[in-house]
């Protein structure tokens, strides 16, 4: 439960409202963007979909018993308390981490982007770190705990109200942190415009997603615009044999991964067989041979990946390689 005036005052702060918004004294206990889910007490946020409007359903959550909506477009005909913003997705993204308490707030949250590889990675990064600090993570698979419980879900990055929901079940679930895809569309889709993430990872790029992005400059750059979620003393992870991100700059810190030179990990005498691969795991602070029961020189790159994240979060390059 929380007061319509601190939403008000996060929109303000973000520059994404445009009028100032009800007058009344209104508490919101819930958020949706689908007016079929919503209940009373809830604020709608009437998003312009690619197959839907949700302005035209904003009757519909009234009369469902939303206290108010979000809109890009109000309607004057309607007697219902609108908030007037500039772009609803990313007004819903900022709401809805109110809502829920302000999950991403209190976790140590990693989001990983690229075209492959992103799957693997969060799911060998969860493993490394939850040898230390209870972690879950979140993409393609579903959401899991820290003790391994899984729930599937439709995207790789869920909705941005969904994806609130989703962090606060695994904060009260006991993770500490969580490692979560990014993909292309969620950056596009703001679903997560409400959230600062200490560590963002980009694994690699090639042609996909091209029949949703023009080309694939403007996939890439989407991509990239995951470095503006990353805080100010966060990491970057960066895959050091992908050239698409050698212009990839920030201030603050980042980690180099990759099979060739100029990388603060790497692989060296890498053994691929039938059932994985051996190498040695070489990190800032030491080299420890690796068995990796997974295929391919793709997976140890991916084991790469996480293993600099555990670097970015304090683990050494023995726990890494023991976990991997």
């Amino acid at each position: 439960m929380i007061a319509i005036a601190e939403i008000l005052a996060r929109l303000q702060s973000s520059g994404l409202l445009l009028a100032s918004g009800p007058e009344t004294d209104l508490t919101v206990v819930g958020i949706s963007d689908d007016s079929r889910e919503v209940g009373p007490g809830d604020l709608y946020c009437a998003i312009s979909g690619y197959a839907n409007d949700g302005h035209r359903f904003l009757s519909d959550a009234a009369e469902a018993g939303a206290v108010a909506s979000l809109v890009e477009t109000p309607n004057p005909d309607l007697d219902f308390p609108q908030i007037h913003v500039s772009n609803s997705r990313r007004a819903a993204s900022i709401a809805a981490q109110a809502v829920f308490g302000d999950p991403a707030a209190e976790l140590e949250l990693i989001g990983v982007t690229g075209t492959n590889g992103k799957t693997t990675t969060v799911e060998l990064a969860r493993h490394i770190l939850n040898r230390g600090i209870p972690t879950g993570s979140l993409g393609t698979l579903g959401v899991t705990d820290a003790a391994g419980n899984r729930e599937r879900t439709s995207l790789t990055t869920p909705g941005p109200i969904d994806f609130a929901r989703r962090l606060a079940d695994l904060r009260k679930s006991g993770v500490a942190a969580v490692v979560a895809e990014v993909s292309s569309h969620a950056l596009v889709q703001e679903r997560v415009a409400g959230v600062t993430f200490q560590v963002g990872v980009f694994t690699n790029l090639s042609r996909d997603h091209l029949d949703y992005h023009a080309d694939l400059e403007e996939y890439r750059a989407t991509k990239a615009r995951l470095v503006d979620l990353v805080s100010e003393d966060g990491t970057l992870v960066i895959n050091a044999d992908e050239p698409a991100w050698t212009d990839l700059k920030r201030r603050g810190r980042s980690i180099r991964y990759g099979l060739g030179g100029d990388c603060d990990y790497t692989a060296r005498d890498v053994q691929l067989g039938r059932n994985g691969s051996r190498w040695m795991l070489v990190g800032p602070d030491a080299e420890v041979e690796v068995e990796l029961p997974l295929l391919g020189e793709f997976n140890v790159l991916n084991a790469l990946a996480a293993a600099a994240i555990a670097g970015a979060e304090g683990f050494d390059v023995g726990m890494a390689a023991a976990s991997l």
